[in-house]
């Protein structure tokens, strides 16, 4: 099975495309060659938030999060929200935030680790 087979699996089952209408972002924004190429070795998780309902994220391999973002989509006070998280400031940081371990409103993986974030387009970071 070719990668972009594989991608496109995987945000089907993680429910990515779901979500992302649910939240009003255009889900086709997910369904492309390109994004399988960009989000490769991402892992895709979808809950919902006690505060702000479904949030879908994007995690990347933890040893590449300083230069490679996690992001996370969501919907907070009617508007649609992305962040764009690194373990690293960068010249678009604003804010930081650190999950404890107990955290239960986002992923596991994220916990722990002090993120330097900014609100950004709806459009995945991470495309061309």
């Amino acid at each position: 099975m070719s990668s972009y087979l594989d991608y496109q699996q995987s945000i089907i089952e993680e429910g990515v495309l779901e979500a992302a209408k649910r939240i009003g972002l255009d889900s086709t924004i997910f369904d492309t060659e390109v994004m399988s190429q960009h989000y490769a070795g991402h892992q895709w998780v979808v809950f919902e938030n006690s505060v702000v309902g479904t949030v879908i994220n994007a995690i990347p391999p933890l040893n590449q999060s300083a230069t490679i973002p996690w992001e996370e989509w969501f919907v907070m006070d009617g508007e649609l929200r992305h962040h764009i998280l690194f373990t690293e400031k960068n010249e678009s940081s604003t804010m930081t935030w650190q999950g404890p371990m107990d955290d239960e409103d986002h992923p596991k993986p994220v916990l722990g680790k002090l993120w330097h974030f900014h609100n950004a387009e709806p459009t995945p970071y991470l495309l061309p």
